[in-house]
């Protein structure tokens, strides 16, 4: 066989591996996959009708039928042959989640289908209205200037696709762009060498290890798949949400969260819940298709599955989500085990009822705290107008927007000593307000930035704020002894906590003794090493510390006594229940037990006369009662002006 078909052979012989490789491991599933799968079947026919020609035209034995056929041989290699750029284009609109834009605007599918449909008519014209190819006598193969045609249509598709790409390249994977740029290089350089000379079939090789490199990086959509679920990993959701506000594809998505995952995990063990996680996603599916609702899965971990669809029907992702439910109204059977997964969903358009990745990937980590009836099939359309609802599903964006726009402020309340007679200190209370929404509960804010660590940042605004405070105000003036500032857990294992803040204080001339930091027992619950440096270090410069919200929980007398505590502060919940009977003498008690072990008192969230005297005047047998009282009953967190304002007029008094 002549030497000049070896090219075409190998060509085919690769093709022929990936179109067999892709059908026995399922790689051609979905929209993409399909077109890609389409890409290399009209790759094949071009190769192999190129290779037989080819075959024919080098031939010992001419005839009349030899010449006929080997015109039809070329006519057919033409056909597919032209349509190759034409799917490329159709995989780029695809891959990057543009489909929708190719759907709706006219004036690319008729383009995109001149653009097949000329090369067919030129070919159905050659011979007598324009010479594309013909045949002479001898079997020899030629070219006319209607091929010249099909290379200007060839360099608009591949204008097409560099506009493609520079219009998107916010999307579009480096590497994609990379490989796509060399395989297109590959295959001009292929085209140039045989049409200087058309018996170097090299045109078909180089094309097919252009697609070879291409479909090496395309097919990385392969390792987006989660081993375990068998869904699309997170970091795969994370960059299809992306896309889609980016290109502002509309979707429908419905999460759904296993509320009781963690428990699952324990009950089955790690093997047994990964066969758990296959089945749900499994599950998943099967309702998804018996539905026809064409929808990719991903899984965000942590419990989480994603719903993503381009049916921008609600309503049939409502029935599909209600179809789960019904599935999970009795029990997944998993190594011979019950699991009764605990599940709450919600259905949201995008970019429709949200248009921005922030508020949507929030949505997705708290719709399961913040919705009131998301046990239920819940539609974020139905909790859009809730200030409340919004304000918790876009705590992420206020607090980065109350960093930005140093929204944080900080009030001051005031603590009154029992034995003074007096205010002699106060607690400083972090405030945002927010220019959209107004002020912010910190129940609200704290926790979460706590969660997306912002509460580093927003912990140092405080500490510095205090600061600043104490070394412009006048404190005998004001009668203050101290302040006191909350320290979160997340704050506590900074490993350079203790050196930040003596540097502060230090630049502030603010004085040891000026400053007593509250903490809650969980903090030793962290990093009891990293704490115990922090607060005992900070303890030894002086500083004291007061331990916030004793009697909420397990209180644990071990950690009072453990840590270099000077206060301990009841919680409110003691003073809600002070007239639940026998109460009152576990109050009394345990401010016995906590002077006993030399800790000063404070009661919070006294509001009354009458708790505030009742405090005033407990007697613990022989040792003192409480020392320090707070709460609204003496005076509310004041903005800083109005606080000093306060302290002055009662000093006066």
């Amino acid at each position: 066989m002549n030497s000049i078909l070896h090219f075409d052979i190998a060509a085919v012989v690769i093709l022929v591996f990936f179109l067999l490789l892709g059908r026995t491991r399922e790689r051609f599933v979905g929209r993409s996959n399909k077109i890609l799968y389409v890409l290399t079947i009209l790759l094949f026919l071009s190769t192999v009708f190129d290779l037989t020609s080819g075959y024919f035209e080098n031939s010992h034995t001419i005839s009349p039928k030899i010449i006929q056929l080997t015109y039809v041989l070329n006519s057919l290699f033409f056909i597919p042959h032209n349509m190759i750029l034409p799917t490329l284009v159709l995989y780029m609109y695809s891959s990057t989640d543009v489909w929708h834009l190719f759907k709706t605007k006219k004036i690319l599918k008729y383009t995109w289908v001149a653009g097949c449909v000329i090369p067919v008519l030129i070919l159905i014209g050659n011979g007598w209205l324009i010479n594309v190819f013909w045949q002479s006598g001898n079997n020899t193969y030629n070219r006319g200037p209607g091929v010249t045609v099909f290379y200007v249509l060839a360099g608009l598709y591949l204008l097409w696709l560099g506009g493609f790409a520079i219009r998107y390249r916010k999307i579009i994977r480096p590497d994609k762009v990379i490989v796509l740029s060399f395989s297109l290089a590959v295959t001009i350089i292929g085209v140039i060498i045989q049409a200087m000379n058309p018996k170097h079939l090299v045109e078909m090789f180089a094309t097919t290890i252009g697609l070879l490199f291409f479909m090496i990086v395309a097919r990385r959509e392969d390792s987006m798949l989660d081993s375990v679920s068998g869904a699309y990993k997170r970091i795969s959701a994370i960059e299809h949400f992306s896309r889609n506000f980016e290109t502002k594809k509309p979707v429908v998505l419905t999460f759904i969260k296993i509320v009781n995952h963690a428990n699952i995990r324990l009950y089955l063990g790690q093997e047994s819940y990964s066969a758990f996680l296959r089945q749900f996603t499994d599950m998943l599916r099967g309702k998804a298709s018996a539905s026809d609702y064409k929808a990719d899965i991903f899984y965000m971990d942590g419990g989480l599955f994603a719903f993503v669809s381009e049916d921008m029907n609600s309503v049939r992702a409502g029935d599909v989500a209600r179809s789960v439910k019904a599935v999970l109204a009795n029990p997944l059977i998993v190594s011979d085990l019950e699991v009764r997964p605990d599940v709450c969903m919600c259905i949201v358009k995008c970019p429709e009822e949200i248009g921005d990745f922030s508020t949507l990937y929030t949505l997705s980590s708290t719709f399961s705290q913040t919705m009131p009836n998301s046990r239920d099939v819940a539609f974020y359309a139905d909790y859009m107008n809730d200030n409340q609802f919004m304000i918790k599903n876009e705590l992420d964006t206020i607090i980065k927007r109350g960093i930005e726009n140093r929204s944080f402020e900080m009030h001051y309340q005031p603590i009154y000593s029992i034995a003074k007679d007096r205010f002699i200190s106060a607690e400083a209370l972090l405030r945002l307000k927010d220019e959209k929404y107004g002020y912010i509960p910190p129940a609200l804010f704290i926790p979460f930035a706590e969660m997306n660590g912002a509460i580093h940042e927003i912990g140092d605004f405080v500490i510095e704020a205090v600061a600043r405070f104490i070394s412009m105000a006048d404190m005998d003036m004001l009668g203050l002894d101290y302040v006191e500032i909350n320290l979160s857990a997340a704050q506590c294992i900074e490993v350079d906590l203790a050196d930040k803040i003596i540097t502060l204080m230090e630049d502030y001339g603010v004085g040891s003794d000026q400053i007593c930091f509250e903490i809650t027992e969980t903090i030793a619950d962290l990093n009891p090493e990293i704490v115990d440096r922090n607060v005992t270090k900070l303890h030894d410069y002086g500083i004291r510390f007061a331990l916030d919200d004793y009697g909420t929980g397990y209180s644990n007398i071990k950690r009072v006594t453990s840590l270099p505590i000077d206060q301990v502060k009841l919680d409110k919940s003691f003073v809600d229940e002070i007239n639940v009977p026998h109460m009152w003498d576990v109050i009394s008690d345990t401010v016995e037990m906590l002077k006993r072990i030399g800790k000063e008192v404070l009661v919070e969230g006294v509001e009354t006369l009458e708790v505030a005297e009742r405090f005033k005047n407990m007697e613990c047998n022989l040792f003192q009662g409480c020392e320090l009282i707070q709460g609204f009953y003496y005076c509310k967190p004041l903005p800083e002006e109005e606080f000093k304002m306060f302290l002055t007029s009662h000093r006066t008094k």
